[in-house]
């Protein structure tokens, strides 16, 4: 008989049923920085957040969040993909909690965040300024609640979309190579140290907001922007689904005006993470 284990994932109150599956757990150790087994036999099976199951050679899963079940072969693609999962039921487990796509890091004095389009290179950008000395909240989504605008580090590890450029400085390189967590031929797993990362639970005031625009052979630049421009952004990159319309636009409106405002144009990532760095660190 396969072995289930009923898994409860730090930050979270229903948990995650790994039936067959449970080979997983160990690269979820390389995913989850802060990852926390709570195992039990006799945790109430009623109160799942997904079901992850060996089909043949398929890891299979289900959730209140998907429509129909989402399939993978491969087990690192199996555990990123669960991090979906992970920021729904967060979302859900924390009313009033704001949800975006966004890059986010400890500049100055407060929480910068830098969101974009998908595929426009938060992450790597994320890891240069990890490599410039800058504590990294998340590369791809953080959690925003109600509290004057405050956002949550999750300590998930930043993850790169392989193959890295060719045009990575060496000292970069060497960087990424030395926190490499996990990797398979689609991503890797930066396993930064404590000051790199912030860790789980980490609450910092948002003070900042960078668009990031990448274009080919453009030098790295920071411009004004039109706080309007920044709303409309942030509007776009929510994906809580229990705040009424208002008060998400009432709350991205608040938490701009808050803000200092700019927009990031770059083609290097390492030339745009200076320029963050002299400039705003």
């Amino acid at each position: 008989m396969a072995e289930k284990r009923l898994v409860r994932l730090r930050g979270l109150k229903r948990l995650i049923l790994f039936d067959g599956t449970v080979e997983l757990l160990d690269l979820c150790n390389r995913v989850f920085a802060d990852f926390s087994e709570e195992s039990r036999a006799h945790m109430n099976r009623d109160n799942l957040a997904a079901v992850i199951r060996r089909d043949s050679d398929w890891y299979v899963r289900r959730s209140r969040w998907l429509p129909e079940a989402v399939r993978h072969n491969d087990a690192l693609e199996a555990v990123c993909d669960l991090t979906v999962d992970y920021f729904h039921c967060f979302s859900e487990d924390n009313p009033g909690t704001l949800c975006l796509h966004t890059a986010a890091a400890k500049v100055g004095s407060g929480l910068m965040l830098f969101p974009g389009y998908y595929r426009q290179g938060k992450s790597l950008f994320t890891a240069h300024l990890a490599a410039q000395g800058i504590e990294i909240f998340t590369d791809d989504a953080l959690p925003v609640d109600d509290d004057n605008g405050f956002g949550t580090a999750m300590g998930l590890y930043p993850r790169l979309r392989q193959p890295l450029p060719d045009t990575t400085p060496g000292a970069v390189l060497s960087f990424i190579r030395s926190r490499i967590s996990v990797e398979n031929q689609n991503y890797i797993y930066l396993a930064l140290k404590p000051g790199e990362l912030a860790e789980f639970g980490t609450r910092e005031k948002i003070t900042g907001i960078t668009l990031l625009h990448r274009e080919r052979g453009r030098t790295a630049e920071l411009e004004e922007v039109s706080r309007a421009a920044v709303v409309k952004e942030l509007i776009l990159r929510n994906f809580a689904k229990d705040i009424e319309a208002l008060e998400i636009l009432d709350r991205v409106m608040a938490m701009v005006a808050a803000s200092d405002c700019y927009r990031l144009c770059y083609d290097d990532p390492a030339q745009a993470a200076a320029l963050i760095a002299r400039e705003l660190a």
